[in-house]
């Protein structure tokens, strides 16, 4: 049986078990593409109005199904208090602009969305506080692995679903003005080598802060499909620029610490290759490798082999090959709370829990 957040109102809980009867709308690129190019405030708004709470409902479900104990930890609460705020905030919008002129209308529910991604930008870091907390409170136990895996999967899917759209809709019509080329915050025609660079750039500046030593960064390219040329794709920028930033810094730090003579420290090689259907980028390095019994580790949120910080970063750790497809078609796959879902919890394994 499913803990209970305790806090939460009966009224809340309503409102939760009534959004979260209705599944998401997964989007692809091409769609959002398409809207952006023919951009309505007015469409945005009915669209952003009823999706948000829906998405915020499915995650909110999914809270109570936290490991025992999770639940009482006060960043845990605060984050539910959070998603709560911006849920009560979003449903009550209509009602409480009744009669207001469409201008009026798009106008204030812009600037609320763009309240409500500022609300939630420390969300990954109060969560990760509130399992420091739960491991200082309970020396003695062990934290369901699985269970927490499982649901931090779905809730930073879901997280940045609901971000994607914000900043989609806000670039568009709101203040966060996207780039001339730009269709909101996505590039029809993303230069991937440009925004490699600029990762290069940035995780070396936080490597040579720490360690005052950077190793170079070789990016090559192989574009089998048109030769000799650079290789773009329709892309969000920000996405992968974070991705090859988080990577590159666990590479940096990795060469440096397992080459004692500083001034001698091997290349990290970053290749861009382009096939017929999609887009890889491997990045290689001589940092010691991963052991084989840690394999299975390296994408838990718990296991970093990084000296452990003030507050639990909870990033998928380790180098890998990152495939990007091709296709602006593909949809989003998002979290669905119902029957399935709440089997996972207690029967792993099971499906039916995610979007199509």
């Amino acid at each position: 049986m499913a803990a209970q957040i305790r806090h939460r109102s009966v009224e809340m809980i309503k409102r939760i078990n009534r959004y979260s009867q209705y599944t998401p709308s997964s989007l692809s690129i091409k769609q959002l593409l398409d809207f952006g190019r023919e951009a309505s405030i007015l469409n945005s708004y009915k669209f952003l109005s009823s999706e948000l709470p829906i998405r915020l409902a499915h995650i909110m479900k999914e809270l109570g199904h936290l490991p025992v104990g999770l639940l009482d930890m006060p960043s845990v609460q605060r984050v539910d208090d959070w998603y709560a705020t911006s849920l009560i905030e979003l449903i009550d919008f209509r009602d409480q602009n009744k009669g207001k002129s469409c201008e009026e209308i798009t106008r204030k529910f812009t600037n609320l969305i763009a309240n409500v991604k500022q609300r939630h930008d420390s969300v990954v870091e109060t969560m990760a506080q509130g399992i420091i907390e739960l491991k200082r409170a309970k020396k003695d136990s062990n934290v369901d692995q699985y269970r927490l895996q499982y649901f931090l999967d779905r809730f930073y899917t879901n997280r940045m679903s609901i971000r994607l759209l914000i900043t989609q809709h806000n670039m568009l019509f709101g203040k966060e003005n996207s780039l001339t080329e730009h269709i909101g915050c996505i590039d029809p025609s993303c230069n991937i080598s440009e925004i490699i660079e600029s990762a290069v750039n940035n995780a070396s500046e936080l490597c040579e802060q720490y360690y005052m030593v950077v190793p170079s960064v070789e990016i090559s390219v192989s574009n089998a499909v048109e030769p000799g040329t650079t290789v773009n794709m329709c892309y969000i920028p920000s996405h992968l620029h974070y991705m090859v930033f988080e990577l590159l810094k666990n590479s940096m730090r990795a060469v440096v610490e397992n080459h004692p003579d500083s001034s001698n420290l091997p290349p990290i090689q970053v290749t861009i290759t382009k096939g017929e259907e999609d887009i890889v980028i491997r990045i290689c390095d001589r940092g010691g490798g991963i052991p084989i019994s840690k394999l299975e580790n390296i994408f838990s949120y718990l296991y970093s082999t990084a000296p452990r910080p003030p507050s639990l970063d909870l990033i998928p750790r380790g180098e890998a090959v990152t495939p990007l497809s091709l296709s602006v078609e593909a949809n989003e796959v998002l979290p669905v709370f119902g029957e399935a879902a709440s089997q996972q919890y207690l029967v792993r394994g099971l499906s039916g829990d995610w979007t199509a």
